[in-house]
C-alpha cells in the first residue's frame, strides 16, 4: 500500500498483526460510518475480532465531514438502520478465534 494513503487503522494493524494476543472489538457502526464494510473488515481480521459491538446507522442519515461530530439521532435500534447485522455475526463466528465469543 503507498504510504501516503494509509490509514492510522492500517498502520496499527500491520504492526501489531504478528502480535497473536491482541484481540479487537470491532465497532460495526463505526466501520460503517468511516465507509468501511464490517463483513470485510472481519475476513481480514480473521482470528482477531473477538467481540462485535453493535449498533445501527439510521436510514437517511448525513454521514458526518470530516472533524465534525456525530449527532446522537444517527444511532439507531439494531435491525432499524442500515446496517445488515447478520452477515457480520455470521462471519464473526466463522473467523473468530476460540473460544472466546463475538
Amino acid at each position: 500500500m503507498d504510504q501516503g494513503k494509509q490509514t492510522g487503522y492500517d498502520i496499527f494493524i500491520q504492526k501489531t498483526f504478528r502480535l497473536k494476543m491482541w484481540l479487537l472489538r470491532l465497532d460495526v457502526f463505526w466501520v460503517k460510518l468511516g465507509g468501511a464494510d464490517p463483513v470485510a473488515m472481519i475476513k481480514e481480521l480473521k482470528g482477531r475480532v473477538s467481540q462485535l459491538h453493535l449498533k445501527d446507522l439510521k436510514k437517511k442519515s448525513n454521514y458526518p465531514k470530516f472533524r465534525k461530530s456525530v449527532p446522537p439521532d444517527t444511532f439507531d435500534e439494531i435491525g432499524d438502520g442500515i446496517i445488515n447485522m447478520d452477515p457480520d455475526y455470521e462471519n464473526c463466528s466463522k473467523n473468530r478465534r476460540s473460544p472466546l465469543p463475538c
